[in-house]
């Protein structure tokens, strides 16, 4: 039965509330910003770090996915041995070596579309004149010109 009309709202959520985010994606967003953030140390110490941060965004994609890779590797013995911190570990990296992949993809492969395969067809009509102006011109007269049956 509905409440009555007039009557405060009792319950339920209050106005304005923000949606409840997911608390597992979330957590996995956080760690995945962390893991680039490390990655992104380590290319701090490297010897060239001008050279590295003139490299394009897809080099620079390749070598996130790379060290990503790396330290997933890294952890995957000790996640087969059921170690389950070294299992998250190695999801979060392998997460992050995905995610630079699939940022990478636009720029080494084209994308494919479906093109349909359609019938050449030879003209019949034979259009004469230079312009459509005459060619309008010729068909009015020619319409003129038909006998009324």
């Amino acid at each position: 039965m509905p409440r009555p009309k007039r009557t405060p709202k009792t319950g339920g959520r209050p106005k304005g509330a923000p949606n409840k985010k997911p608390k597992r994606a979330t957590e996995e967003r956080e760690a995945a910003k962390n893991a680039l953030v490390n990655t992104a140390r380590g290319l701090l110490d490297h010897p060239q770090i001008i050279t590295v941060l003139r490299r394009l965004g897809k080099e620079r994609m390749t070598e996130v996915e790379e060290m990503a890779l790396e330290e997933a590797l890294a952890c995957r013995e000790a996640a087969r041995a059921g170690d389950v911190q070294a299992r998250d570990q190695f999801y979060r990296y392998l997460g992050l070596a995905l995610e630079a992949a699939k940022a990478r993809a636009p720029y080494e492969s084209p994308r494919l579309a479906a093109v349909a395969v359609q019938e050449q067809r030879e003209e019949r009509r034979k259009v004469t004149g230079a312009s459509a102006r005459e060619r309008l011109l010729e068909v009015v007269l020619a319409v003129i010109a038909a006998p009324l049956h």
